[in-house]
Order: structure tokens, then C-alpha cells, then sequence
């Protein structure tokens, strides 16, 4: 009888532990991870709760946010366990949303919060009176009268890592190379064809370091985690943002006599502090100035560098398009002087597949964060909370776009206008400043290559995959592309 009553008194303790486990999975699943409010968004859920959506947002956000749109509607909420975000994919909705003033929709993506664990320390300095100023000396760097002086200097040292491949002659992962080839070209203009050449150590460490940066921003922990400051990840993201900030130490305290983004950037920004009597102190204006450096470095690499990467592999795997590209070069281009922004705007193909490109490779979110409650589509939204747009869902629509999953240029005819559902560069107060600065990147390397040198994938080669979720930018090729190179 004794033995009996120790086993049920066991067995019922058991019970009690298992229950009140239960129970307190429920509460954290309810109203924890799950809360609801009046006029919530619905939850998104995927296989396993919670690590289901976890999965397809590091895998194939874009894919996922289609399936959720298919079964939850064109407003739906995802928990990224840390972070939960309103994800919105109607076009009109989100074009409406990038105009929305800055006190009610700020400012604030998922890159936003890893810079801001890049940096050591974090930024003291509120943005709102140097980055009026910041945007103003961003528009007169980039104006086409210095971008013409940029574009050679991209040329240049393309051709210099073009022709040490070539002499290589052996066959070589496209993917990769492109990644520290087209890095490297736009630090030249970043900071100047004389720095560059006499900083060759520099320009390796800075390559390194944005290699490293990449890679840390596609793991599962950057992307779900990204302002849990104790990950290991995070920590040596700091770490880098600390060598960033040495290279723009020296970069800033250099003169040059060729074209320098940071340096025309730079005295344009202290320009219109003045005429905007906006006073911050030299440490302040460092550590904003370390920050865009910092800023554009990454938006450069997680953007303009794969969609460059992509354009490449996309005419590669269509060789008639490509063949169809360097005859327009050569129309457009008849003697050697170097191309200008106006040479570019006449290739007109090139545009139309470098718009498809954009249109299958956009970066899969825009993300702001609500600075008050508001009203989005019929739901509420609450203060403080993260709403992501995916323009990436609208591009892959058949309405819109007649067999979407195939790269077809001839589509971007002139009277072609998809309007909201095509957003590469955003809209509204928020649309990329960096625009011109990332076409003429990736015109300059395209005709370059294309005019100088001959590519030919491997037998084996296949389409690389779009690779995981960085959380920030457009999506890199998972798969090596081996080819071979050689001058003509």
C-alpha cells in the first residue's frame, strides 16, 4: 500500500510539473510571442510555431511573404522571436506609407538596428538636424558632373583586377571574385583613385572587412536577433565598425586631388550646417561622419554589388541579350575617351535588363517603425511597432508582370509603368540618395567587362540559387559560378 501511494503521489507531481509547463507555454505563446490587440493584423504561422516562419524568413523571405499573402491577405504580422513586424505587400498601401511624414513613420529597418549594435559606442546624436544637411551634401556629391569623374576611376581598377585574373588563366568562381571586384571599384571613388593606389594595404583590409560583414549579416542570429547586443555576432560586428571607423579616419585626413565621394560629401555637409546654423561638435560630426561612411559601405556591398553580380549572371545564362549589350556599346561608344553618365543613359538595352535585373533581385523588405498609432489598411497599428513593406512580392506578380519567374527585358518598353509595384530604390522621404551613385557602379563595371574582356561559363556551370536572408540589402547567389576569363 506505501509503494503504491509513492507511485501515484509521483505520478501526480509529474502531472502538476507537466501542466504547469503547459501552462506556461501558453501564456508565453498568447501573450508573449502571440499577443493580440483590437484591429492586430493576423499572425503568420508555418509548420513548427514560431521557428516555422523563423526558417522561411532566413531561407526565402520573399517566398514566404507571397504564401502568407496568398493565406493571410495583403497585411500580416511575423514574429521574429525578439521582434515582431507588420508586413505589408499591397502596393499602393506601401507607396502611400513612404510618404508619410518622419514624426509619424520613421525611419528604422532591420540594417538600421545592426548598425546601430555596429557601432562603438552607439551613436549619441540624433539624426534630424545633420541628416537634413547629410542629404543636401549627398545630392551635390552626386551630381553628373562629379559622378563623370567617378566612372573612370571605377574602370580603372576594374580593369587592373580584371587583367591579374586573366593572367591566372585558370577557371575561377565568378561569384566570389565579382563580390571583392566590384567592392573594391567603388572604394576607389569613395575615396579617391591617389588613396587608393597608395593605400593598397587598405584597400585589402577594407575588403576583408565588408567580406566578413556580409557574411556575419546572413546568419540565423543577425537577422532574428538583430538588436541583442550579447550575440557573438553582434559583438564582432562592433569590433569591424571600429576598423571601418580607422579607414575613414584616414581617408578624411587625406588630401586628393581626383574625385573623392567622402571628401565632396563631407564639405557640402559642413557647407549646409552653416547655412542652417546647425553647430555639433567636431566629435559628434566624426561619429556621424564615421556612421555614413560606415552606412554606405554596407548599403554599397548588400546592393549595388549584387545586383551588379546578378545582372552579370543573368546575360551570361541569356547569352543573346549579352551579345546584344556590347553591340550597343559599341554603337554608343566609338573612340576610347572614358564613358560619362550621358553615354550611359543612351544604352538603352542595358537599361531595360538592368531593370529586369532589379525587378527579380530587389531587396526583399523597406521597413520603417511607427512613432505614434495609426491606421494602415483597416488595422491598427501600434505605436512603436516595426511595419515592413515587401516590394519583392509585387514584382513576382503574373498580373503585373506576364511570366515573372523569367528574365525578359523587352518587357521595360517605354510604355511600360508597373508605378508602386516597382520600388528598387524606395520612394518618398526615404528613397535612396545613393541611386546615381549605384548606376553608374554598375554601368561602369558592365561596360568595362563587356567591352574589354571575354567570359565564358564552365561546361557544369549552372544559375546559381538566391542565397539566405541577410536581413538587409539585396539577396546574394548561394551557389559558385566557375567561368573563365580572358582579354580581347
Amino acid at each position: 500500500a506505501s509503494i503504491d501511494e509513492d507511485s501515484g503521489s509521483g505520478t501526480m507531481s509529474v502531472l502538476a510539473i507537466t501542466g504547469a509547463f503547459v501552462a506556461l507555454l501558453f501564456v508565453l505563446y498568447k501573450f508573449i510571442l502571440f499577443r493580440d490587440y483590437k484591429g492586430s493584423p493576423p499572425w503568420v504561422h508555418f509548420g513548427v510555431p514560431l521557428f516555422g516562419v523563423l526558417q522561411k524568413f532566413q531561407d526565402d523571405p520573399v517566398q514566404l511573404c507571397k504564401l502568407a499573402q496568398e493565406k493571410y491577405g495583403k497585411v500580416f504580422r511575423l514574429n521574429l522571436l525578439i521582434k515582431d513586424a507588420v508586413v505589408i505587400t499591397d502596393p499602393s498601401v506601401m507607396h502611400q506609407l513612404m510618404k508619410t511624414p518622419e514624426d509619424i513613420l520613421s525611419f528604422s529597418l532591420i540594417s538600421a538596428s545592426i548598425f546601430q549594435a555596429l557601432a562603438d559606442p552607439p551613436p549619441l546624436i540624433t539624426f534630424q538636424h545633420l541628416a537634413s544637411c547629410s542629404q543636401v551634401g549627398i545630392q551635390k556629391a552626386l551630381l553628373p558632373k562629379h559622378l563623370n569623374g567617378f566612372a573612370p576611376m571605377v574602370a580603372n581598377r576594374a580593369k587592373i583586377q580584371l587583367d591579374a585574373q586573366v593572367q591566372k588563366g585558370t577557371p575561377f568562381d565568378w561569384v566570389k571574385f565579382a563580390e571583392v571586384f566590384a567592392t573594391v571599384s567603388e572604394f576607389e571613388c569613395m575615396t579617391g583613385a591617389e588613396f587608393a593606389q597608395q593605400n593598397p594595404e587598405l584597400l585589402e583590409k577594407y575588403s576583408k572587412i565588408m567580406n566578413e560583414i556580409e557574411m556575419l549579416m546572413t546568419t540565423p542570429a543577425a537577422v532574428a536577433f538583430p538588436t541583442w547586443s550579447s550575440l557573438p555576432t553582434i559583438k564582432r560586428l562592433r569590433q569591424l565598425n571600429a576598423e571601418i571607423t580607422k579607414v575613414y579616419d584616414v581617408v578624411i585626413n587625406t588630401p586628393t586631388q581626383s574625385p573623392s565621394y567622402i571628401h565632396l560629401w563631407f564639405g557640402h555637409l559642413q557647407d549646409e550646417m552653416k547655412k542652417q546654423n546647425v553647430l555639433e561638435s567636431s566629435e559628434k560630426l566624426h561619429e556621424f561622419g564615421s556612421f555614413h561612411f560606415m552606412a554606405l559601405s554596407v548599403a554599397a556591398r548588400t546592393n549595388a554589388v549584387y545586383q551588379f553580380i546578378w545582372l552579370t549572371l543573368r546575360l551570361l545564362n541569356q547569352r543573346q541579350y549579352w551579345d546584344r549589350c556590347v553591340e550597343e556599346m559599341k554603337t554608343v561608344k566609338t573612340d576610347s575617351s572614358p564613358w560619362t553618365v550621358e553615354e550611359f543613359k543612351q544604352l538603352k538595352f542595358l537599361d531595360q535588363c538592368y531593370k529586369e535585373c532589379l525587378r527579380m533581385h530587389i531587396q526583399p523588405f523597406i521597413t520603417r517603425m511607427t512613432r505614434e498609432e495609426m491606421e494602415i489598411d483597416g488595422y491598427t497599428i501600434q505605436k512603436g511597432q516595426m511595419v515592413m513593406m515587401s516590394g519583392a512580392v509585387n514584382t513576382i506578380d503574373p498580373e503585373i508582370y506576364p511570366n515573372p519567374m523569367e528574365f525578359d527585358p523587352s518587357r521595360w518598353t517605354e510604355s511600360f509603368n508597373p508605378g508602386p509595384a516597382y520600388v528598387p530604390f524606395g520612394a518618398g522621404l526615404h528613397k535612396c540618395l545613393g541611386m546615381a551613385f549605384a548606376n553608374m557602379v554598375v554601368k561602369s563595371l558592365m561596360v568595362t567587362l563587356m567591352m574589354g574582356y571575354e567570359i565564358v561559363p564552365c561546361a557544369t556551370t549552372k544559375m546559381p540559387r538566391v542565397g539566405p536572408n541577410s536581413g538587409v540589402g539585396t539577396l546574394a547567389p548561394r551557389d559558385p559560378y566557375l567561368v573563365t576569363l580572358t582579354k580581347k
